[in-house]
């Protein structure tokens, strides 16, 4: 697998996995950036916003299995925000969101010489937020009914790792 910039001829594959759910499934992995059903057209826009790294995991074939975003990269703050993590259905639970996740952290660590990445989870999504917490974020808040979906108040986890906490998960893997 190998994880790949985000392209146009991505767009296909990630409206099937999005669509082929339903408005909660979208949020829960997407948050509220895109509105249900999601078209080519709101991709469009998404991928060129001027202070992101949009990424897609290619499977052994070279065909998504995954995406992830590494949004709102503030040089002057140091800072960075994790959104848009997806798997393609067929891939779930396969190790390809720690794939990701680690590729994107590198980046902004190592590379980008951030000092904070955030990233927002709903607590109705813990698998996602056991992941997260093994690469080093930790709970900073809890933003409650923050999202109403399909008759329900959804809770939102504010998590965030700093460069050392990273560091320092580097040398205990």
């Amino acid at each position: 697998m190998q994880i790949v910039p985000f392209q146009s001829s991505h767009y296909p594959f990630l409206i099937e996995w999005v669509n082929s759910g339903n408005r909660a499934d979208m949020v829960r992995w997407a948050g509220t950036t895109f509105t249900y059903p999601l078209t080519e057209a709101q991709l469009e826009t998404y991928a060129h916003e001027s202070d992101a790294e949009i990424y897609t995991l290619l499977d052994d074939s070279s065909r998504p299995a995954g995406h992830i975003a590494l949004r709102r990269i503030d040089h002057e703050h140091h800072s960075a925000r994790i959104g848009k993590i997806m798997t393609a259905p067929s891939v779930r639970g396969r190790g390809c969101t720690p794939m990701m996740l680690d590729f994107v952290l590198k980046r902004a660590f190592l590379e980008l010489s951030l000092h904070r990445v955030s990233l927002g989870v709903f607590t109705n999504n813990p698998a996602a937020r056991r992941i997260y917490e093994n690469y080093g974020f930790q709970t900073e808040g809890i933003f409650r009914d923050v999202r109403y979906i399909d008759g329900y108040y959804w809770d939102l986890c504010e998590m965030a790792v700093l460069s050392n906490e990273f560091d320092r998960f580097r040398q205990n893997v």
